[in-house]
């Protein structure tokens, strides 16, 4: 029993003078309760913090922005998008690959929780060319998925 008590009390901040086991039994049940109701507010503190989180995670939801610019034989896809985007670069890349163009360059920029991409590429037959309504409407199709 002695044993229980000693390991009760090493779990108690320090006391500044020797007590009775009872009155040692009573410091503890009220630095339990102590404890439990600080854990309690900390919870409560927490799911608030986790709510106002998720508000203004849906409020800064930024709708995606596709625009394609072509110059000559060189097309730009331009996309922003925000953070949450349910698609990769190799998506994309994969979808402009397969309507007849080649990546030349790619540069993809964090700002926030906004991602800005711009693609540029060629077509790999300059006489067949890229269709430009086809690739926009695969590439707003996949991201409005």
């Amino acid at each position: 029993m002695k044993n229980l008590f000693s390991s009760l009390f090493s779990l108690l901040p320090p006391q500044p003078k020797r007590m009775s086991i009872p009155d040692m039994v009573e410091v503890a049940r009220v630095y339990i309760t102590r404890f439990q109701r600080h854990i309690e507010e900390l919870s409560q503190r927490r799911m608030q913090y986790l709510v106002e989180e998720e508000a203004n995670n849906r409020a800064t939801t930024i709708p995606p922005v596709l625009n394609i610019m072509e110059f000559n034989s060189i097309m730009e896809i331009n996309l922003i998008t925000g953070s949450n985007m349910a698609f990769t670069l190799s998506d994309i890349i994969s979808i402009i690959e397969e309507e007849g163009a080649q990546v030349l360059n790619v540069t993809y920029n964090t700002a926030g929780n906004t991602n800005i991409l711009s693609i540029r590429c060629q077509a790999v037959y300059a006489r067949i060319g890229i269709e430009n309504s086809r690739l926009l409407h695969r590439l707003r199709t996949m991201i409005e998925e």
